[in-house]
């Protein structure tokens, strides 16, 4: 009986002592800090729990994150850094290049659609302000611009997923790029381009990719002659305006 009452008593003393040994077994493992590849970071305390393929972080006493390898970049030790470790691009000021390639919507249909692309260099003094300098070649009906242009474009800060506008003002330079076998091309003079717009921008560590949907407007002049069937010839000069569709995918680093 005597044995029996001692061994009874120290399971009772057992028991109670669990949870302290359990909540000083949790309170000695090392604060840590895990950072991810798309700039957040997941922070508590290292578990004692093992995955592979994962590391398991006691972010509470009743919660744990399981976080694949593949997307750390970078183990701390302690608390948050005072700085982001990993910052997106297009925060702070900086030079940039843009690279954008697409097609024009005519009015006619499928088979008018014409591409389009450019290059730009310009400044970022803000997410929402970043003029730019660009060379543009367009496709038209018929004949393609070379076109130098201003751009002013802007994105909301700190969104990975941001809306964007743009506006894009140039003069053009054209030249014939169809040849009739009864028309015959004298001369062809560029004007004015517009081309605003509005799009999406994905942001990444080290650059950005939109989708762009704008409204062109490009002015030009052309002379030609026209063969008619009496075989006599038709001089032509006229002024056209086009209006077309855009819709462009750009790569900014």
């Amino acid at each position: 009986m005597k044995y029996l009452l001692t061994l009874c008593l120290f399971g009772s003393l057992l028991v109670m002592a669990l949870p302290s040994l359990a909540q000083n077994d949790t309170t000695s493992t090392r604060e840590i800090t895990v950072y991810l590849r798309n700039g957040s970071y997941v922070h508590g305390r290292e578990s004692i729990l093992r995955f592979k393929g994962y590391l398991t972080v006691d972010t509470d006493n009743f919660s744990q994150k399981h976080i694949p390898n593949k997307k750390i970049i970078y183990i701390h030790y302690g608390p948050p850094l005072p700085q982001p470790l990993i910052k997106m691009w297009g925060i702070e000021p900086a030079f940039f290049v843009s690279m954008l390639a697409g097609i024009q919507f005519g009015d006619t249909g499928s088979e008018n659609n014409r591409a389009t692309a450019s290059i730009l260099v310009g400044y970022m003094f803000h997410p929402l302000l970043q003029p730019s300098l660009g060379l543009g070649y367009m496709q038209y009906e018929p004949t393609t611009a070379t076109t130098p242009f201003l751009r002013l474009h802007g994105v909301i800060p700190e969104w990975k997923w941001s809306p964007m506008y743009f506006m894009e003002v140039g003069a053009s330079r054209l030249r014939t790029n169809v040849y009739d076998f009864n028309v015959e091309y004298h001369n062809t003079k560029g004007g004015l381009m517009l081309h605003p717009g509005i799009g999406i921008q994905r942001r990444f560590r080290t650059g950005a990719v939109s989708l762009q949907m704008g409204y062109r407007i490009q002015q030009a002049e052309l002379d030609y002659s026209v063969q008619e069937f009496w075989g006599g010839t038709l001089r032509v000069q006229e002024s056209i305006t086009y209006r077309r569709l855009s819709a462009v995918i750009g790569f900014t680093f």
